[in-house]
């Protein structure tokens, strides 16, 4: 029998009440030993937002550089709870890393946001093989 996210392209992930007013790493998947994992997207929704002033920039990939799957990007307009942004939205083609077993896929804020409150939940899609 498969487990959660094998083969099929499907949520791997949700991470709730991220706080993106402070820079940092969070946790979004850790590879399994023995398999590989492509990410196919990362949804960030805003869950509670309060006098907004400035968005977060934020980054995807492993230690060291976390930029493998996605380079620093600001997050321009997430700023009002309901509001969602698909980090893989691309109109271009990207040639995004295959992360192997035991890799730790993180989200990195590079830039804080500036407001009384920004939190966000994670939604991470993919399939591990």
């Amino acid at each position: 029998m498969s487990y959660n996210g094998e083969n099929t392209d499907q949520r791997l992930a949700l991470i709730k009440g991220v706080n993106i007013l402070a820079t940092g790493q969070t946790t979004l998947f850790s590879v399994p030993s023995g398999k590989n994992c492509v990410v196919t997207d990362v949804r960030m929704e805003v869950a509670s937002a309060n006098t907004v002033i400035s968005v977060a920039s934020v980054r995807v990939g492993k230690a060291s550089n976390y930029n493998e799957w996605l380079p620093i990007t600001s997050l321009v307009g997430l700023d009002v709870v309901g509001e969602f942004v698909s980090l893989s939205g691309a109109a271009n083609l990207v040639v995004r890393q295959i992360f192997s077993g035991n890799d730790v896929v993180k989200l990195d804020v590079t830039t804080a946001a500036v407001a009384t409150a920004l939190t966000v939940n994670i939604h991470v899609f993919g399939y591990t093989y």
